[in-house]
Formats: structure tokens, sequence, C-alpha cells
């Protein structure tokens, strides 16, 4: 049983790593960590029908691990959560030094027991300044031979993303996103860079649904969706315009589409038809 009653939780960061899973992953990864919380952050038996109990799987254990075990590390004693372990250990550093506080103090009363060592010491676990919090992860790129630290967008605003794709898709008929991957979260991140943060996604999306041929309103139609928005060569051509309507000399919407009879349109649109293939 942990010595610290409850768990802390960072709900921007959690949403943000399980947007992939379904309900029974997400409640099967949570029971896991809360077991591993209540070692105070030591490893789980590496036992598959114990942590099949543990998880209150059943049959769909194969399933689900393969879905969360991602998010677990193994050593000789069993498995565990790096940001757990870190967190309880932070937990355990607090503890101690109120301990000391409370003996050095020795006039708080605590409970029924009148003991000054654990009111003081359980006074508060909060996290302060001098207990620095787990860092986030960087990635370092090379430039020029430079070494700068690049931090990616905030797991909301790739939430935020999605959210604003599903919403033009509603509205459109693109297929929505229903999984994403870590192919596609990768894609995406890189896409909210190219575009300057959401906002720039956001216009990226208009663009897109202003668009007679990602909408499917030309005589050979073609649908957008996540994944063809998402490539770095598609996206490029949505934000610079090359599927936005044209007009020609005469005012009226020139056929884009193969075979159409607007002015200059096959070489633009076999390059379009070679990347939608792609």
């Amino acid at each position: 049983m942990s010595k610290t009653p409850f768990m802390p939780l960072w709900v921007s960061d959690f949403l943000g790593d399980t947007l992939d899973l379904d309900a029974t992953e997400i409640g099967a990864y949570m029971l896991l960590l809360m077991a591993q919380w209540n070692r105070d952050g030591e490893s789980l038996p590496d036992d598959v029908k114990k942590l099949q109990r543990v998880a209150r799987c059943g049959r769909s254990w194969t399933k689900v691990w393969g879905n969360i075990g991602r998010f677990f590390t193994t050593d000789e004693n069993g498995i565990y959560s790096k940001r757990l372990r870190l967190e309880a250990q932070n937990v355990a550093a607090k503890r101690q030094v109120n301990a000391h506080n409370g003996a050095l103090g020795g006039s708080a009363k605590a409970l029924k027991t009148k003991e000054p060592d654990v009111a003081n010491a359980t006074n508060s676990l909060q996290r302060n300044a001098s207990i620095p919090e787990p860092e986030p992860y960087i990635i370092k790129k090379e430039d020029t031979n430079v070494s700068c630290a690049i931090t990616p967008p905030a797991i909301d605003e790739i939430a935020q993303a999605v959210t604003a794709y599903n919403e033009a898709a509603e509205r459109i008929g693109w297929p929505k996103v229903q999984k994403l991957s870590p192919a596609r979260r990768t894609a995406l991140n890189n896409r909210l860079k190219d575009a300057g943060g959401p906002e720039g996604w956001k216009a990226a999306l208009e663009k897109a649904q202003a668009s007679s041929f990602l909408t499917g309103q030309t005589s050979k139609p073609f649908l957008a969706n996540f994944d063809f928005i998402t490539k770095a060569g598609n996206f490029t051509k949505i934000m610079e315009g090359n599927y936005d309507d044209r007009t020609n000399n005469n005012g009226m919407g020139e056929d884009r589409t193969p075979g159409g009879n607007g002015k200059g349109g096959n070489s633009f649109l076999d390059e379009i038809a070679a990347a939608a293939r792609s």
C-alpha cells in the first residue's frame, strides 16, 4: 500500500498521450498506473495473468496490451511507467523533507496520536520549486552544425487540430479521423509547424474547404481526407493556392478535372492525380 493516498494526474498530458485509445484501453492503462502507485512506484510483476487481472481485461488483454504496452518499460523486477516512478520519487522526497522539518519544529500536533512528525510531514505534498518536475522530451536537431532544442507543439494543439479537421469534415463530407496513429500524429505535428500553429492550420483547412476539387465538386470527383491534407507536398500546395478554384479570361470557372475543357488543365490535374494516388 502506498504511503501517499493520492496520485498526481497531469490531465493534458494524459489525454494527449491516449487520444488513439478506446475506453477499455484507457481504463486498463489507468488501473495499471494506480497499481504501480500503490507500490510506491515500484515495478509490477511481468506476469500476463496477473497484469490481466489488475487491468480487468479478460480475453481482450492481448489487444489491449498491444496498444498500451508502449507506455511501460521493463526491468529485472517487472514492468513500470517511467513518468509515474518519477512522480512517486518526487512525492517521497517531499515527504522526507516535511518529516525532517516537522521533527525540528516539535510543536505541531496530529490526529489523535499527537505525533508532530506525521502532522508536518502530511501537511502538504504538493510540488514546490525545490524538487524539479520531470522535463518534457526535447527534440535535438542539427542545423548547419549548430544544435538547437525544438519543443514540439503542445498536446492540446494536436487535439485542437484534429477537432478542427473533424468539424470541417462534418460540413464537407470528408472522412473523419477515428484513430490518431503515431504516424498521423507525427505528420500533423509537422504540418502545425509548417503552418505556424493552430491558426495557420485552420487557414489551410478553410482553403481546402473552398476548393471544388478537394471537396468533390468537379466533373470527375475527388474527395480529400486527413492523410491527403497532412502529407507535406499536398499541404504546401493547399497553402500556396494550387488547389484554389480558377477563372478564365471570360470570368468563367475552369474545369480543372482530367478530361475537362479548362485552359491548361491537364498538366495541373496530372500532378493532382499523382498526389492523390500516392
